[in-house]
């Protein structure tokens, strides 16, 4: 993609930075998650992610938490 990337804001990769890897995917430590952290940071299946038709990003907080 190389539109739009994550970027690390807290701890030890603070500045590293993660690609979208798609237009629609899941961010968290699970194995069927696109994006995985680790479990200490995220929640098995955290987010999903998705990119509209004129390519504005949405967020889906699956969490329970917000």
């Amino acid at each position: 993609m190389g539109d739009f990337e994550f970027v690390i804001s807290e701890g030890p990769e603070k500045g590293r930075t993660h690609p979208f890897p798609g237009n629609h995917f899941y961010v968290g430590s699970s194995d069927e998650c696109h994006l995985r952290f680790g479990a200490t940071e995220v929640e098995p299946k955290h987010a999903e992610i998705r990119l509209d038709p004129s390519g504005v990003p949405w967020i889906r907080d699956l969490t329970g938490q917000g």
